[in-house]
């Protein structure tokens, strides 16, 4: 929990954006302006230029500037119960047996996937390095050869990418030999809508019965963590994720536009495995089978969702 920052803002864009509100989204998105430093953005006002503020601004930006064109950042998006647009957002690699079997089934289908784009791009860029290298001989200027080495470079650089359209992120499936029980939800804000931040969480985000993520069983690796399961089940429920790797560990902005600080400075997602809530990061605590994990939205530092331990830690 923390101060509100360039992430949660920009985070909140995106939502309302998702939602379908553009004014407010551009009412938030002005707001990104006071965390603009040196051709990018801090985490604080103050602050100084950070990778992840910068990232998850453009990102912000560029779902706007989308959403104008009637496209959306993470391609076609599935409705979920309570009525809301969402897409899952995550670093976390599949297994590569199902991202073979992925690219398989979109090109026997004839679906643009990954492979095209890498065609596209290899092929452009062998393109100008050919240019480049005839222009070279031509005009006799040895100083344009490093740019055209550069140039197919890129164009066999891009194979070694991992490079997914969204259908083919969402087609692929983990699969182990261990089963977890996992659902997300965010009850414990029902009864405090009136304490809502609409310029970080829009209402239209929140399901009306509180439910995120379905309850699910998934099937997981052995050694798998908690944080390896939400993502497993977002992919498979097509809902979005943002998290962020810090120090500490990994940690999880938001879970279907529902965001960190939506509902004051000591909200955000907890999670608790078998009913207790662990006390290191989801993505350090190791499942085992039978497991049943637990994503929970609170809204008062644990509180109001059983974790008193960190509740009274904090103060």
């Amino acid at each position: 929990m923390g101060v509100r920052n360039c992430e949660s803002t920009a985070q909140a864009v995106m939502a309302l954006t998702a939602a379908g509100r553009a004014e407010k989204a551009a009412e938030a998105a002005s707001r990104l302006e006071e965390y603009r430093r040196d051709g990018g953005y801090a985490h604080l006002p103050d602050g100084e230029v950070n990778r992840m503020a910068t990232a998850q601004a453009l990102e912000a930006f560029a779902a706007m500037e989308l959403s104008e064109r009637g496209e959306q950042l993470f391609g076609r998006l599935a409705d979920t119960p309570g009525g809301t647009d969402t897409a899952e957002h995550s670093a976390d690699s599949a297994p590569e047996t199902a991202e073979h079997s992925a690219e398989a089934s979109g090109e026997q289908s004839g679906e643009f996937t990954g492979t095209h784009i890498k065609i596209i791009v290899s092929a452009v860029c062998g393109a100008a390095a050919v240019v480049i290298l005839t222009v070279a001989i031509v005009s006799r200027r040895k100083r344009y050869i490093p740019a055209a080495v550069l140039f197919a470079a890129l164009g066999g650089g891009v194979w070694l990418l991992d490079i997914r359209t969204p259908g083919e992120y969402y087609a692929q499936s983990v699969t182990g030999g261990m089963q977890v029980a996992f659902s997300a939800d965010c009850s414990a804000v029902l009864d405090r809508m009136d304490s809502i931040d609409p310029s970080v969480n829009p209402p239209e985000v929140i399901p009306a019965d509180g439910v995120v993520i379905q309850e699910c069983s998934l099937s997981l690796p052995e050694g798998s963590s908690a944080f390896d399961a939400l993502v497993a089940a977002a992919r498979q429920q097509q809902v979005r994720v943002d998290y962020t790797g810090t120090s500490w560990g990994t940690y999880v902005r938001s879970i279907g536009h529902i965001c960190e600080f939506g509902f004051g400075e000591l909200s955000g997602w907890m999670y608790r495995v078998n009913g207790e809530f662990p006390q290191v990061s989801a993505g350090d605590f190791t499942l085992n089978d039978g497991d049943v994990v637990e994503f929970v939205y609170t809204c008062a530092l644990g509180r109001d969702v059983g974790d008193v331990f960190t509740a009274e830690t904090a103060g």
